[in-house]
């Protein structure tokens, strides 16, 4: 529906925020194995923000693991 409407195509890059990956590991879920089997098989690229990475530091040893997670999604700029 996406690629015919809006023209979009695959890879699907999927921007996860903070809160996201914090819950996935507490709960022992790999996004990036995850995301394409809930995406229809399709090929994605999770990506977060510096900002996002920012606030999930902030939360110190809460954080800590979802920082590390998220240090090897593919970083795009704030804004």
């Amino acid at each position: 529906f996406y690629s015919i409407t809006f023209g979009i195509k695959q890879p699907y890059k999927v921007l996860v925020d903070g809160t996201f990956v914090t819950q996935a590991v507490n709960n022992r879920i790999n996004v990036k194995e995850q995301l394409p089997k809930i995406l229809n098989n399709c090929r994605c690229t999770p990506m977060v923000t510096n900002c996002m990475l920012e606030e999930v530091n902030s939360l110190g040893p809460r954080g800590r693991g979802a920082a590390f997670v998220m240090k090897s999604y593919y970083r795009v700029k704030c804004g």
